[in-house]
């Protein structure tokens, strides 16, 4: 009998096939191989836009920062000098149990329109204070004598037609008593407190203005303890203690010793630039301490150091003729009579301020990008940022830096020499 042979198996074509495990586990690691490196790639592309974009950032606070300080620096003493103040007060005269704080001294011994603290060492970044703004008192009670005051009396007589009566000078208060203007002999202002008061029927307070009062500062049995005058004014300060019909009397806020213009300041604290008020917060508790509040005052993040110099004139002139560091807080405290008056006579030649502001990036790098300090001021000064607070396994040289400098002419001071 014959079979009819089994049909036998076509062989699969090979394209119909599945793909083997060894296949398999190479194209996984080929795929494998190319996303790390486009990972990678990544990475480094975004680390570098990063560095570059943090460098940036950094060139911008120190402009801004710079900016901020320039425009308080030209306006500077504009209260002292533009209010008229320096013609009313050419000088003082102060008296403190006992002592006498001022005797026909300069404006400058008292209220200046910048001053520079330097910081204690080389890491350490200067501080700038500026005056912005003039005594409350001076736009207030102002009240004009109407008799004249002879020299060794110790009674004022104060009057003003055009005031109601008014609760406005006390026995206890504290004044100062300005030459009538225009003042041409440059006579001094002088601080006095006011001890008694006569002339009508309350004997505490001066309310009847149309009618005048007399405002005693001398010793009379029964007044108030006088810390702010002498027994004798006229043999105590250098120039005789007189003012005539017109001359002004400021009556002062309670607790004030002398005139308070409105300064603000300038440190590197924190890690920003910070500007305050120093009669409104504990400047050294905001700077050493950095309490959540400081971001209240902060201008211009990631600044590092900032350094400024005095430029100096010669007598007479307005060429800056010296740059030069200001004193630290211990230097100045440490002065006696002489390097004070010596530095008090500088401060009057300061005729502009130079900065020196170093911004830092926020991202370091992975090696050495800051091969040295920045050097300043015409290469005369070295910026040591050995000081500054970097991250664990970091130094200052693995982060960019940028640095912006700047001299702001004091245009008050100069105007009004």
């Amino acid at each position: 009998m014959q079979r009819t042979p089994r049909p036998g198996r076509s062989a699969s074509p090979r394209s119909s096939r599945g793909i083997s495990l060894v296949e398999l586990m190479i194209g996984l690691v080929v795929g494998l191989i190319i996303t790390l490196a486009i990972t990678s790639s990544v990475a480094t592309i975004g680390k570098q836009f990063r560095i570059t974009g943090a460098g940036h950032s950094a060139a911008e606070g120190a402009q801004v920062a710079v900016a901020l300080i320039d425009r308080d620096l030209r306006g500077a003493g504009a209260a002292l000098f533009n209010g008229s103040f320096a013609n009313l007060c050419p000088g003082y005269n102060m008296y403190d149990k006992g002592v006498v704080t001022a005797n026909n001294s300069n404006l400058y011994s008292l209220h200046y329109p910048v001053r520079i603290e330097s910081g204690a060492s080389a890491t350490v970044s200067d501080m700038v204070e500026i005056m912005v703004g003039a005594p409350d008192f001076y736009s207030g009670e102002i009240l004009p004598i109407v008799k004249e005051m002879p020299s060794s009396s110790d009674i004022m007589k104060i009057s003003d037609t055009n005031l109601a009566s008014e609760d406005q000078i006390h026995v206890g208060d504290t004044v100062l008593v300005v030459q009538a203007p225009p003042n041409e002999a440059k006579a001094p202002c002088t601080r006095f407190k006011v001890t008694k008061i006569s002339g009508q029927t309350q004997s505490d307070q001066c309310t009847s203005f149309k009618t005048g009062c007399n405002v005693h500062f001398g010793s009379t049995s029964g007044d108030v303890v006088n810390d702010f005058n002498p027994t004798n004014p006229n043999t105590t300060y250098t120039r005789p203690v007189s003012y005539g019909v017109g001359s002004l009397v400021f009556k002062m806020p309670p607790g004030w010793v002398r005139p308070v213009f409105e300064y603000v300041q300038y440190a590197v604290a924190c890690g920003a630039l910070l500007r305050y008020d120093p009669m409104k917060v504990d400047p050294v508790a905001l700077r050493t301490t950095c309490p959540a509040t400081y971001k209240n005052f902060a201008m211009a993040a990631d600044i590092v150091m900032l350094k400024a110099q005095y430029g100096i004139s010669t007598e007479g002139s307005d060429q800056i003729a010296v740059w030069e560091n200001a004193p630290t807080a211990a230097q100045y405290s440490g002065f006696n009579a002489t390097q004070l008056d010596e530095y008090l006579k500088k401060l009057q030649r300061v005729k502009a301020v130079r900065l020196a502001m170093v911004a830092r990036s926020r991202e370091p790098d992975t090696g050495t990008v800051t091969a040295q300090a920045p050097i300043v001021f015409d290469g005369a000064v070295t910026l040591n940022l050995s000081g500054t607070p970097v991250p664990a396994g970091k130094t200052w040289q693995h982060y960019r830096y940028r640095v912006h400098e700047t001299v702001v002419p004091l245009r008050n001071p100069l105007w009004n020499r």
